[in-house]
């Protein structure tokens, strides 16, 4: 599911749709006067004052106990009201028991869901959730299911930083046919998940030219997405929609932190990794389409990894670069990282060639050999953006690495 440009912009800083704290708790000679009630709101304050961290993982666990907390009195069989606001033109907001509000629909259209930025009444923060609007089925019952089992599983007990937070999961069974309702749920049973925001989308992040001309920033984000789906694979799922609509990303304001060398360690597979801080975190996200990895065609594990590729090879060296849909210039990404990908993307494709009959009925072999492929592509990549060895004299981000194995199978 794709966030357009309008939802990108919605997000910074200086817009009212941004998830900051609201401009009066940010004056001094206001903020002095503000009671201090208790320490749950000053710590909330304090997230918000504090943009360095607000992004990492730990930040983002408190502030879901926060949200949960505020929403705790909401059930998890709600429906949506309508709510019309006549002194604004009439605008149409939909609400939950009054204490959530659909504020505006994002992304673009889709046949599979409506999100909505929501606010939660009487939050510092502004908007600082979505709401994904989908029917009841088979296929989305599990997307849901799914989202709660990885935030509580996964993101929570920090295993790993490449999911979004899910809040509450809320099914309706009330038919409507309100004319007023978003057209999607009419008529039908509907679920609403209420889940953490992000920035924006990776198809939107390659928009911003300047991110195209970073070799660095490109390294990363490449490196953080193909560990995000690895991760869902030893979680025993594959995807099967990788495209770049569907890698969300947080931005964190590197500004007063240039100075400090930082890594994220992983274990993966039993061995530990290293890969460098960047300003960008990245989430694989919809699973609406996923499918357990043990009966699926090989081929769609090999598919995750070898789709994504697209957004990050120039129109110089690839005439089907995806970036060629958002006109950007035939020469970015550079000549270098864009070799570095078609590379990675050929070594892939040659395991998948000479293996796919070797594993055919093995893809938990398939997987682990799969790997050791990616990853030692992955420690090709220059300045040791990624390494196996602790880097030294560098700060390790996450105490209790980041987890990528076969432990957790979320069929379970």
């Amino acid at each position: 599911m794709n966030y357009d440009k309008s939802y990108n912009s919605d997000l910074k800083s200086n817009n009212p749709l941004s998830n900051t704290l609201d401009s009066k708790y940010t004056d001094l000679s206001v903020k002095n006067k503000i009671k201090k009630k208790n320490k749950d709101e000053i710590n909330i304050k304090k997230y918000f004052y504090n943009k360095n961290i607000k992004y990492n993982l730990e930040s983002r666990i408190f502030y879901y106990k926060n949200i949960v907390k505020k929403i705790k009195d909401i059930s998890n069989n709600e429906c949506l009201n309508i709510k019309i606001n006549n002194n604004n033109n009439e605008t149409i907001n939909y609400t939950i028991k009054d204490k959530i509000t659909l504020i505006k629909r994002i992304g673009t259209s889709s046949k599979y869901g409506y999100i909505y930025i929501a606010k939660i009444k009487n939050e510092f923060g502004k908007r600082p959730i979505t709401a994904k609007l989908i029917i009841q089925n088979t296929r989305n019952i599990l997307e849901s299911e799914l989202n709660s089992k990885i935030t509580d599983l996964i993101v929570k007990k920090n295993i790993s930083k490449h999911f979004i937070l899910t809040y509450k999961v809320i099914k309706c069974n009330l038919l409507s046919s309100d004319e007023l309702l978003p057209d999607i749920i009419k008529d039908n049973n509907y679920i609403m998940l209420l889940n953490e925001v992000a920035r924006g989308d990776l198809k939107a992040l390659c928009k911003d030219i300047n991110f195209l001309k970073s070799d660095e920033l490109l390294y990363n984000v490449f490196a953080q997405t193909m560990l995000s789906i690895l991760t869902f694979h030893h979680l025993g799922y594959v995807h099967n929609d990788c495209h770049w609509g569907n890698f969300l990303y947080h931005y964190i304001d590197d500004k007063d932190d240039k100075n400090n060398i930082s890594y994220y360690q992983y274990n993966i597979n039993g061995e530990n990794y290293y890969l460098k801080a960047s300003k960008y975190s990245i989430y694989i996200y919809d699973f609406g389409l996923c499918s357990n990895i043990k009966y699926t065609d090989n081929y769609k594990i090999y598919d995750d990894y070898k789709r994504i590729t697209n957004p990050f090879i120039s129109q110089k060296k690839y005439n089907y670069s995806w970036l060629k849909d958002i006109n950007m210039p035939v020469n970015l990404p550079s000549d270098k990282f864009s070799n570095f990908v078609i590379n990675y993307g050929n070594n892939i494709k040659n395991f998948y060639n000479n293996n796919k009959y070797v594993y055919f009925n093995n893809n938990s072999k398939f997987l682990k050999e799969l790997s050791i492929v990616i990853i030692n592509d992955l420690l090709k990549m220059p300045n040791n953006y990624f390494v196996n060895k602790k880097p030294h004299n560098s700060k390790i981000i996450n105490a209790k690495p980041f987890q990528i194995n076969s432990k957790i199978n979320l069929h379970k």
